[in-house]
Parts: structure tokens; sequence; C-alpha cells
């Protein structure tokens, strides 16, 4: 039981047991809003509708359940990042999809980049551990020989490629991670925030696009 299933949004997984999709649902908001310490596996089982017993037939411990939704959330935050940085198409179509994806899909799971961030923060030798990045940096590294090689063209100014792809990441993740701030700030409500999103899927990519342009 337990088993890690990668699929992309946790409320679309075809579990063939519901009680593990309702504990994996429960668990998800629990460790969201209280972290890892903060979790109790009885407020899990309350929220999922059932015991602690039968919650422990499925997840024998909090970090074992814990481990499980972590995955899950990570891989809907970078599912498509490698897939789309080995695309071979032109250095601004890349940017676009990056961005593109990345907005869409913390859209569509709000809850990932504070959770994710969290417990990379909580326990970051875990997080090497368990996902090995230093397996999965060949793409990075092809989209940085990218952008070096349209610099060297003189298509875009001469910027260091981390920057760039700091610069379209912080872009695309910050308002989600700033939401109740930007809700304050720009006095609006949920609906207002999703159309501002919505919005920036396409003025992100033009912004990134426009300030590495040679005029």
């Amino acid at each position: 039981m337990g088993k890690f299933m990668p699929y992309f949004h946790l409320n679309k997984m075809a579990y063939k047991n519901p009680t593990e999709e309702k504990i994996l649902k429960a668990a998800q908001e629990v460790f969201q809003n209280k972290g890892f310490t903060g979790a109790r596996m009885q407020e899990i089982a309350d929220k999922a509708g059932i015991n602690k017993g039968l919650l422990h037939y499925y997840f024998t411990s909090k970090e074992t359940l814990f481990k499980q939704v972590f995955a899950i959330a990570l891989k809907k935050m970078l599912g498509k990042l490698n897939e789309v940085l080995e695309k071979d198409v032109d250095l601004y179509t890349k940017i676009r999809l990056i961005i593109d994806n990345y907005i869409f899909i913390l859209s569509k799971n709000r809850f990932i980049p504070n959770f994710i961030f969290q417990e990379i923060n909580r326990d970051p030798e875990y997080f090497n551990k368990i996902y090995q990045f230093k397996n999965n940096i060949q793409s990075i590294k092809k989209f940085e020989e990218e952008i070096k090689a349209e610099v060297k063209k003189g298509n875009i100014i001469d910027i260091p490629p981390k920057q760039l792809i700091i610069n379209i990441i912080s872009m695309s993740i910050f308002p989600f991670m700033a939401k109740p701030m930007a809700k304050t700030i720009f006095d609006i409500s949920d609906k207002e925030f999703n159309a501002l999103i919505e919005e920036r899927r396409k003025l992100v990519a033009e912004f990134t696009i426009q300030a590495i342009k040679i005029k």
C-alpha cells in the first residue's frame, strides 16, 4: 500500500482504492497547512473520514504518508520541465512554453510552491537524496548552452544563463507564494487574482523575451 503513483493532478488520480485517494487528499491539505512537524495522523484520519487504524493500514507512519504526498507535489511542479527543455525549438518558443506550463500547473495546484519550498528548507538533504537532481541536470545544461549560443550570435543580451533561468522561475512562482500579500496590496478578490494569474501566462514570457532581445 502507499506506493507512489505519478499522476499529474491529485484530484484526477485513478486509484484502485478510493480510501487511499481520500487519505492522500486529506494529507495534502494537512501537510500544506502545518508542514511535516505540525501534522498529526489523527487529524489526517479525521479529515479523510476514516479511523486511525485504517489510516495506518494504508500508511504505516507519518513519514511514509508524507513522502508520497511530497513526491506527488514535486511531480506536479516539475513534471513537464525536462520535456519542455528537451524540445527542439527556438529559445523564445522554449521560454514561452516553460512559463506557460509553470503558471498553468501552479494555477491548478496552488498549494505546491509553499509546500515544496517549506520542506526543502526543512530537510534539504532528504530532498536531494530522494529526487537526485544531479542525475537530471542535462536538460538544464542544454538550456544554458542554448542561451549562450544566442548570446554569441548577438540575438540576445549578454546575460548569464543561470540568471535568466532564475528570472523565469521566480517570476512564474512568486505570485502564488505571495497571493495574500498581492490581494491586500491590490485590494482584489480571488476571482480578480485568478484573472491576474491567467494574464501572466503570456505577459511574463513576453516581458522576459523583450528584456533579453537585442533591440
